[in-house]
């Protein structure tokens, strides 16, 4: 019978080898909470649907710096004037009274923003189809910059390289506005919301 052996000595640099493991029990994952879309946050300003008209008054809200602002618009006519839609502000223009302004010439829609270099930065999207909801969402970044979005899609940018006006509270929310001599555009306006960033 050959004589037992001794066990040989690990080699230098070999691994030694791993001891079992129990298997672990898997942790439930954390879900990451997403940012809510802008027509699910913010400040509720209008649920329903209204026909636009010159002086009405929907609310007040206090305003941010930074902000976005979401509403649905669906234009019934048109005019060739440049009509009111929706104005954030206590006055008609200057520093921090459009904050913003949305206006419309025909079917396309004019969203103006005050900043400290000029009266307004002016956003204008192409003409939009008439007796089709349309969402329109303005997002106004530090220095008075302001992006236009169409169904989800950007159409428009304005940069006023001034200073943002800066946040006032018990603003008035107009649709449409009581100063503009054009009046009220041919529109009807729906879900609007405001959400400070």
């Amino acid at each position: 019978p050959n004589p037992p052996t001794e066990p040989s000595p690990e080699l230098p640099g070999r691994p030694e080898p791993n001891p079992p493991t129990e298997p672990q029990p898997e942790q439930p994952q954390t879900p990451t909470p997403e940012q809510p879309p802008a027509q699910e946050s913010g400040i509720s300003i209008l649920k329903g649907n209204v026909a636009v008209r010159k002086g009405h008054r929907l609310t007040t809200i206090d305003t941010a710096s930074i902000f976005e602002l979401s509403f649905d618009i669906m234009f019934t006519g048109t005019r060739p004037e440049a009509t009111s839609v929706l104005h954030i502000g206590n006055e008609f223009s200057g520093y921090g009274a459009r904050l913003p302004a949305v206006f419309a010439e025909g079917t396309a829609v004019e969203v103006a923003i005050s900043s400290s270099h000029q009266t307004s930065a002016i956003c204008k999207t192409p003409s939009l189809q008439q007796d089709v909801w349309v969402n329109i969402r303005v997002v106004v970044v530090p220095g008075a910059k302001m992006y236009v979005l169409v169904d989800g899609e950007e159409v428009c940018y304005a940069n006023a390289d001034g200073m943002s006006a800066p946040p006032q509270k018990g603003v008035s929310v107009w649709a449409s506005d009581p100063w503009n001599n054009a009046g009220a555009a041919d529109a009807r306006v729906r879900d609007i919301r405001y959400l400070p960033l």
